[in-house]
């Protein structure tokens, strides 16, 4: 299963997961950006490689924390590799309202930061969906300092979504 926000146009996050021996796992995640710089615009794609890969485990308990470590490279901007080290917390089950229906998720909240080719730090929390497993809400917010050619550009944002439907379009 592979979820992609758009969180403007000029950046997008994705995840791709997997069910293995009951868990949820995640196995890679990646974002891009677009730089405008008055009259040039600059995107780049970072690809995550993280460890453990487990998003949802099978037995799940209140304030249970998960630690992982994630390494990406960027291209076309050569950041070199940026080290991303957090801590996903299970917060609790809680039930959204989707599209007029109620429907069981798991919110968790991942702490994390980055080091190496760029610094910061991200706070995201997400509620999986407990029938399917889909992402059916998130809120964002991250703060990453990068090396350009004009020297340090510094991200600051935050976002978030919630799914209008239950239903796929097609």
């Amino acid at each position: 299963m592979l979820g992609r926000l758009d969180y403007s146009d000029s950046h997008w996050q994705n995840a791709t997961f997997c069910a293995r021996d009951g868990n949820l796992v995640e196995v890679s995640r990646a974002g891009w950006y677009r730089w405008n710089l008055v009259a040039l615009s600059i995107a780049d794609t970072g690809t995550f490689r993280c460890s453990p890969d487990t998003a949802i485990p099978a037995v799940l308990h209140v304030g249970q924390r998960f630690p992982f470590a994630c390494s990406r490279t960027s291209s076309p901007i050569k950041t070199g590799v940026v080290i991303m080290k957090g801590t996903n917390r299970y917060v609790g089950a809680q039930t959204l309202r989707i599209g007029g229906t109620d429907l069981p998720t798991l919110h968790f909240r991942e702490v994390s930061t980055l080091s190496g080719g760029q610094r910061g730090s991200n706070v995201s929390d997400m509620w999986f969906s407990t029938v399917n497993g889909l992402p059916v809400k998130g809120i964002w917010t991250t703060t990453v300092t990068s090396p350009t050619f004009l020297g340090t550009s510094t991200l600051t944002g935050d976002a978030s979504f919630t799914l209008k439907s239950l239903t796929p379009r097609s």
